[in-house]
């Protein structure tokens, strides 16, 4: 990732730097337009689930994960346009050799070791006991019930938006827009900056599912900023969307996934 730039330069300077790089604005402005946009496509699913609309959880996962497509393209290619390689965004494998190796070597044990306990967390899921544990506790989180799949084309469809996650949320905020800030803020702030961002993207999931995802957040920021690297940060978000995915999925009803699955 890039280094920060020093010494601390002033908001206006800030400013006056990103608006010099027409490229790395349009990278800002496509986030700051997506954010927008889900936030309004939220409150009018809000508004239908309230109002008795019949769910349409695949229309939802579909549009989220061409957002995602487009949003990550976007960013991917502004940065490239502003005239930066992609080992600057960090889309290169973590430096397993040298006297930095030590970093790209305890980044992917972190990787590791953070992708087991996360598997580790569908082991109550093999009784029934434990699948009826978790629905209770999914039934009072706010926002589950937009995402939630409910028969296995939904299940096929909600794994498909957490490799698109996985990859495209990760260039779009720990290497776009953390290499972005990074270039004129210390980087302690560009990373606080995007974990805060990326965080604001899931007001869908209330504040208590915001307040969820911020150890996982921080969990992915670090091993980014220790590594210089996407790539085990995007093992991990991949890890962490597919075993959501699967939580959702069976913590149902035996009964109720096996009639829904029936033709």
């Amino acid at each position: 990732m890039p280094s920060p730039s020093s010494p601390f330069p002033s908001t206006t300077g800030i400013w006056e730097a990103i608006s010099a790089e027409p490229a790395l604005s349009a990278g800002f402005a496509a986030i700051l337009i997506a954010f927008i946009y889900a936030e309004i496509s939220t409150r009018a699913a809000r508004r239908r689930t309230e109002a008795g609309a019949t769910r349409n959880t695949l229309k939802t996962m579909t549009e989220t994960i061409l957002m995602l497509w487009v949003l990550g393209s976007v960013c991917l290619v502004c940065w490239m346009a502003s005239g930066r390689d992609l080992a600057g965004l960090g889309l290169i494998l973590p430096n397993l050799s040298g006297p930095e190796a030590w970093r790209g070597w305890l980044s992917w044990a972190a990787a590791i070791a953070l992708t087991l306990f996360l598997l580790s967390q569908l082991l109550p899921l093999r009784t029934q006991e434990g699948r009826e544990a978790m629905a209770k506790a999914l039934s009072g989180m706010e926002g589950v019930d937009m995402i939630q799949p409910r028969t296995p084309v939904e299940h096929r469809r909600f794994q498909l938006m957490a490799f698109s996650a996985g990859w495209n949320e990760e260039i779009i905020f720990r290497g776009f827009l953390m290499g972005a800030l990074a270039l004129y803020l210390p980087l302690w702030i560009a990373a606080l900056a995007s974990m805060i961002i990326f965080i604001g993207f899931h007001t869908y999931q209330g504040v208590s599912g915001m307040i969820r995802i911020i150890p996982i957040t921080i969990g992915m920021t670090g091993l980014v900023v220790l590594s210089g690297s996407l790539w085990p940060a995007i093992v991990v978000h991949v890890a962490a969307d597919v075993v959501g995915g699967l939580y959702l999925y069976l913590s149902q009803p035996s009964a109720e996934r096996l009639s829904r699955a029936a033709p």
